[in-house]
């Protein structure tokens, strides 16, 4: 749903907004799971929260990377995207959540990584200042 919205999505929001906004829904999610687990409806809001902050920090995250590495460099600042964001990332997320699982609570875990979703959107919201606009680079339909 959100790369079927994406070219409407991208023509009315900047993409720095776009991305505070994707990981703002990211500290919601795992503070949700954090603090209320056991709670179905809960569960199922925040899984489904997950389904538009994920698809809409990796559209972000794509068009930004195209943003900074321009024409001939563009396939190797997606790979770098790729390497650093998913695999150095994902690596580091998860030895350090597995960490964090065994020595404090699942349910610690969950805020920790809140308060790094969060500590992250404002990072972007200064550090993002000069991106083009992404509503100049989508097409009208």
């Amino acid at each position: 749903g959100v790369f079927l919205a994406a070219p409407a999505l991208l023509r009315r929001v900047p993409l720095r907004w776009l991305t505070v906004a994707a990981l703002l829904a990211t500290a919601v999610r795992w503070s949700v799971l954090g603090a209320w687990p056991g709670v179905p409806g809960l569960v199922f809001f925040a899984q489904a929260l997950h389904l538009a902050s994920f698809g809409l920090f990796h559209l972000c995250s794509v068009m930004i990377a195209g943003q900074l590495f321009p024409g001939r460099l563009a396939a190797r600042g997606q790979a770098l995207h790729g390497a650093v964001g998913y695999g150095l990332g994902g690596v580091v997320g998860a030895v350090g959540g597995g960490w964090l699982w065994s020595e404090v609570t699942p349910g610690g875990t969950f805020i920790v990584a809140a308060g790094l979703a969060a500590v992250a959107a404002g990072l972007a919201a200064w550090g993002l200042r000069g991106l083009t606009d992404a509503r100049r680079q989508v097409q009208n339909p």
